[in-house]
């Protein structure tokens, strides 16, 4: 946990909680979790699933699954992943964060398109936040936003059902 800073969830679901209040404009309402230690870590959970009630912005009422566990080994090609599926009544975007690829296909269309984002992301991060520049990064806000719902995923885990964001 001190390495982390907690487990898997507090790791990795602060990432897609911000992304999803980024990309989508919502709150998350409530998380129901499953939470464990599955792949040898010791005193601290390396596996979950979560299921976020969404609310407001354009996905009002919707709900999302976050997979924040610590599941590749050693020798897998990569540390780890960050992929996104945003599914709506228009079509499917598919977001692979680590080969900055963004795949859309639009439903009335039928139509397929591809982009490869050339910049690395990271990189451009860390220069936002080293400079001051724009807004690339989350802010405060941001984060004690994803801290909550991180700890709403906790207690759902402990307690085996939905538990509400207590917002501060």
């Amino acid at each position: 946990p001190g390495m982390s800073g907690g487990g898997a969830v507090m790791d990795h679901t602060v990432h897609v909680v911000d992304t999803l209040r980024f990309v989508l404009g919502v709150e998350v309402g409530s998380v129901y979790a499953e939470v464990g230690a599955f792949f040898g870590t010791e005193n601290v959970d390396d596996a979950g699933i979560l299921t976020l009630e969404l609310e407001g912005g354009v996905a009002d009422g919707a709900f999302a699954t976050v997979d924040p566990s610590w599941s590749r080994g050693p020798g897998y090609p990569t540390w780890g992943d960050f992929t996104l599926r945003i599914t709506g009544t228009s079509g499917v975007l598919d977001v692979d964060a680590f080969s900055r690829s963004i795949t859309t296909f639009d439903h009335g269309s039928g139509g397929t398109s591809w982009t490869h984002a050339v910049a690395d992301p990271n990189a451009l991060m860390l220069d936002d936040f080293l400079t001051g520049g724009g807004r690339i990064g989350a802010d405060g806000e941001d984060g004690l936003r994803a801290l909550e719902v991180v700890l709403a995923a906790y207690r759902s885990g402990e307690s085996h059902a939905p538990v509400a964001v207590a917002r501060s």
